[in-house]
Formats: structure tokens, sequence, C-alpha cells
């Protein structure tokens, strides 16, 4: 599948890659990843506002890391607009 829309990181989205992302194992491998699914699908994320929407990511550690987008269809441009990372909830005993 051919890529339909063009990724754009806020500058948000890099500082908080920048300040939080050296603690996700391999985080640029895994914003590769959401970059190449969404440009070819962007609705495949969750939907949390009428414009906002949202990728978790699986990083293989204790934490999560979010992914925060809006999609613009008319212009075929997907903004990243925040990278949080998050503890991973603890499973129940």
């Amino acid at each position: 599948m051919r890529r339909k829309y063009q990724i754009v990181q806020s500058d948000q989205f890099v500082s908080d890659l920048e300040a939080d992302g050296h603690g996700v194992e391999r985080a640029d491998e895994c914003v590769f990843g959401v970059d190449w699914k969404l440009a070819r699908s962007p609705e495949c994320g969750l939907r949390i506002t009428e414009d906002v929407w949202c990728i978790e990511l699986s990083t293989g550690s204790d934490q999560t890391a979010t992914i925060y987008y809006t999609f613009n269809e008319d212009e075929k441009q997907v903004m990243f607009h925040r990278f949080k990372v998050y503890e991973a909830p603890k499973t129940w005993s």
C-alpha cells in the first residue's frame, strides 16, 4: 500500500521525543513504524476527541508510549503533536 498522507512532527512532539524517547527501547524504530502505518491509514488509531487521535506503542519494557496526532483529509497530512511515556499498568495478582 502506498503512502497517502504526509507525516509532520510538531516542535512539541520533537521536544517530547528528545526528552522522553531515550527511556524507551528503540523509540526511533517505534516512531518509524507508527509513521509508516499512519501515512497509509491514519484512522487506525483511537479517536479521543473530535479531532485528536492516539496510538499506543508497546515498548517491550515496563513503560508504554503514546503518540497523539491529528490528520487532515483535504491536505493529506498527519500531524504528530505529543509523545508521552507512561508506566505500564501493573497486572492484578
